[in-house]
């Protein structure tokens, strides 16, 4: 490979280049600094007949010729070097295309080679599961793929190729592809984070009777219970708080004890096993007690 100045008017557009559309305000930002250090990274170009294919660096391109130049810096690839993973390998190392710009290029790519993902992550060095989480975006809707190109652009959306993952996981789990976009919404509305989308998928997984919006609530909820002002500490207000937290703790010891499943005491040491049934008997007391109180109290009510 060599690196000369090739004429602007030399270079050919790729009608096939992955990138699909470019962001006027970033190839305004590319000439400024362009301008001010100049191009630190040469296109990458092919020799044909007419002139010189582009293979990378149409954004490089477009802020030179916004800048008056006449030639930009080229690499010059071999004959024989695959132009289009070059292309993508390229873009995808500088991490220059957006989840869905990135998506259709990588499934192009496998299309034009007929490589399966295993071959595909070989060839473009990364690992299938990564290649997996990228291409999942191009089963969702448009509306979510928009998500993601403004969350990608630094905008107010906070859906990532992460969120997509986790729903498409619990959808497949639950055999109920239409789930996917259950959870996008809640993501959406309640602007969850990774951790609290996967904390949410995993509750619902175990616990198939759960909604989302329930499971936002148990995940949310320890933020919302907050301490009182001493002024604010009269009995019903400290009935209320208390009530709050026996309903928090009540539902999250459920989920949990869902998520973990029966335990067995086959490893336990005789005094921790005494010890276990002790707590769980106390528990089981402690739990009788209020079911009995509370529906005695409701069959009072319901009386007067």
């Amino acid at each position: 490979m060599q690196i000369i100045e090739v004429p602007l008017s030399l270079v050919l557009h790729d009608p096939r280049h992955i990138r699909r559309e470019s962001d006027p305000k970033g190839i305004d930002n590319l000439a400024k600094s362009m301008n001010d250090v100049g191009l630190l990274h040469p296109v990458l170009v092919k020799k044909v007949e007419r002139g010189y294919l582009l293979v990378a660096g149409c954004r490089r391109v477009q802020a030179a010729a916004r800048l008056g130049r006449e030639t930009v810096p080229a690499i010059v690839l071999e004959p024989g070097v695959p132009g289009r993973q070059v292309q993508l390998v390229e873009n995808l190392q500088r991490e220059d295309l957006d989840p869905v710009e990135r998506a259709m290029a990588v499934n192009e790519f496998m299309t034009a080679e007929k490589l399966t993902k295993v071959a595909a992550a070989e060839r473009l060095g990364i690992p299938r599961t990564t290649l997996t989480e990228w291409l999942n975006v191009l089963d969702i809707p448009e509306r979510y793929q928009k998500a993601l190109i403004d969350n990608f652009h630094g905008g107010d959306s906070p859906l990532t190729v992460s969120h997509v993952s986790e729903a498409k996981a619990l959808a497949s789990r639950l055999r109920s592809p239409e789930f996917v976009t259950v959870v996008l919404d809640a993501v959406l509305e309640y602007r969850l984070s990774k951790a609290e989308t996967r904390e949410v998928c995993a509750l619902v997984r175990h616990n198939v009777d759960l909604s989302i919006d329930e499971a936002v609530l148990l995940v949310r909820r320890p933020s919302e219970i907050t301490p009182l002002r001493a002024e604010e500490e009269d009995g019903r207000m400290a009935v209320q708080r208390n009530l709050e937290k026996w309903k928090y703790t009540l539902e999250r010891s459920t989920s949990t004890l869902i998520e973990l499943g029966r335990i067995s005491p086959r490893y336990l040491a005789p005094s921790e096993r005494r010890r276990l049934i002790s707590s769980l008997e106390r528990l089981q007391e402690l739990i009788k007690g209020t079911l009995k109180h509370m529906v005695e109290d409701q069959e009072t009510r319901r009386v007067g």
